[in-house]
């Protein structure tokens, strides 16, 4: 019904050069937006009470009670995960910890290869050119602070909410 809407729309919009012929084309399309409207409309309602009749008499309190009340729990808290030794944490930061042990590599020079060892040296190097200006501890802190924390983060996936976080 859309289509057509819009169809009789653009038809009625074009016609310009025939007054009487514009004049139908009008009440044609403001004829079919009222019945798509009442269509739309008696649609949004059977739906609605079809959502509604999902309550059983053994069960009146599902979902559109939940609703209803604002009892809908949107996402739940990861707060343990399993070791890869098959125990369980017991808490938060028993859960923190072990996923920053699985996802973050351990960082030893010994076990570095010739291309880890080179990134290494390149970075125990200073980076010096003509135009480099000396800066504070205090100008890091107050420049992290100004970033935006709603704005996206970079490719490296840290927001500034992180970074201020990890200075307190």
């Amino acid at each position: 019904m859309r289509k057509k809407i819009n169809a009789t729309r653009r038809r009625y919009q074009r016609t310009l050069q025939d007054s009487n012929l514009h004049e139908t084309r009008k009440l044609q399309y403001l004829q079919e937006k009222m019945a798509y409207g009442a269509t739309l409309r008696k649609a949004k309602v059977q739906s609605w009470k079809q959502y509604c009749n999902a309550t059983t008499s053994a069960n009146p309190w599902n979902m559109v009670y939940n609703l209803a009340t604002g009892k809908m729990r949107s996402c739940s808290t990861l707060s343990t995960i399993r070791r890869p030794d098959g125990t369980v944490t017991s808490g938060m930061a028993e859960t923190v910890n072990v996923m920053m042990e699985h996802f973050t590599p351990a960082d030893e020079e010994v076990t570095d290869r010739e291309y880890h060892k080179l990134i290494r040296a390149q970075n125990k190097t200073p980076v010096t050119t003509e135009d480099d200006k000396p800066f504070s501890t205090a100008e890091i802190r107050d420049a992290i602070y100004a970033m935006n924390r709603n704005k996206a983060p970079g490719e490296d996936g840290i927001t500034a909410d992180i970074l201020q976080r990890a200075l307190i």
